[in-house]
């Protein structure tokens, strides 16, 4: 399904990319920019492919496909580390919402029905379960 995503976005975006590819000066473009293209293809998206489907893998996919919504969290609270960016109240509700979701996700209930007793397990199931991802 990934692959077809894919070539259909690509199908779709190649023209426009093509159009606006002929008017560039490809001459002005650094050595360094061409570093940052081949660092942002290979590293956040390959290798990140790479980690999901080894998760997947050994854990399945319902117990790793909650946790990919928590790329945009981490996007946000890196964006404000690294760049300094600002997080407005929108952000950080929705960072809120995001990861409360997936803790009732993998918690296997609603909060204030009996999670609060299996917190203390489930922390330490989730640490080992990340630390299983791991390449290595």
């Amino acid at each position: 399904m990934t692959t077809w995503s894919i070539l259909a976005g690509a199908a779709v975006m190649a023209p426009l990319g093509l159009v606006q590819a002929a008017g560039t000066d490809w001459s002005a473009v650094s050595g360094a920019a061409w570093a940052g293209f081949l660092y942002s293809a290979v590293f956040p998206a390959a290798l990140s492919n790479v980690v999901v489907f080894r998760a997947i893998r050994l854990l399945g996919p319902s117990r790793i496909s909650a946790y990919q919504f928590l790329v945009p969290f981490f996007a946000l609270v890196i964006s404000a580390a690294v760049l300094s960016e600002p997080i407005g109240p929108a952000q950080v509700a929705g960072g809120l919402v995001i990861v409360a979701g997936v803790f009732v996700t993998r918690s296997g209930g609603t909060p204030g029905r009996g999670v609060r007793a299996r917190v203390g397990g489930g922390v330490r199931e989730r640490v080992r379960e990340l630390r299983d991802l791991l390449p290595g």
